[in-house]
């Protein structure tokens, strides 16, 4: 009695889960035509993309003298991006008619006194400083600050050496490389 009191709750359960498997109603929807398209990121600095001019001071630095030049950063892109800068330098002695500290490895890098300022537009305000110190303390990247998808911001870079500064950089050259970098903002 019992093993057919077992078979029957068997049967009883087999037809159950397979009663659960057929249905009698069904519904499907489908969307076609779905599209995702990557966004980009598309830095225009000066107007120029790919940058290919230098910016150059005209003829030579000395004690006492100061210039300043900006120009526009873009994001001719379709994502918000933040904007990154990165300096690298050489230094060279070049040719002096007067006697330098030896060795004389070339120390306008450490004359050069320099201010970065980043901003909407190009009254460039004295509390949009992003860096300011001496080419020779320049130390990895920077973070210049967002730049929106569409926006055009301004970068201003004012440059000088102190009137006391001696020989020490007369003939001296200066190689400086600017890299700019736009990340996607997360």
């Amino acid at each position: 009695m019992k093993m057919l009191a077992s078979l029957v709750l068997v049967g009883i359960v087999l037809f159950g889960i397979g009663a659960g498997t057929w249905a009698y109603f069904d519904d499907t929807e489908t969307s076609n035509g779905n599209y995702i398209a990557a966004g980009t990121l598309d830095l225009v600095v000066a107007g120029e993309n790919p940058l290919s001019s230098n910016v150059e001071y005209s003829d030579y630095v000395y004690p006492g003298w100061s210039d300043s030049t900006y120009f526009p950063v873009e994001n001719a892109g379709t994502i918000d991006g933040k904007l990154y800068l990165d300096v690298s330098y050489t230094d060279s002695p070049g040719e002096t008619p007067e006697p330098e500290p030896t060795p004389d490895n070339g120390e306008l890098s450490q004359y050069l006194y320099v201010k970065i300022y980043y901003s909407d537009d190009t009254t460039f305000d004295a509390g949009e400083i992003v860096w300011e110190g001496y080419v020779s303390e320049w130390s990895g990247e920077i973070e210049l600050g967002d730049l929106p998808a569409g926006a055009t911001k301004y970068i201003k870079v004012e440059a000088s050496i102190d009137g006391s500064v001696g020989n020490e950089i007369q003939g001296d050259s200066l190689t400086v490389d600017v890299t700019f970098t736009l990340e996607q903002n997360t």
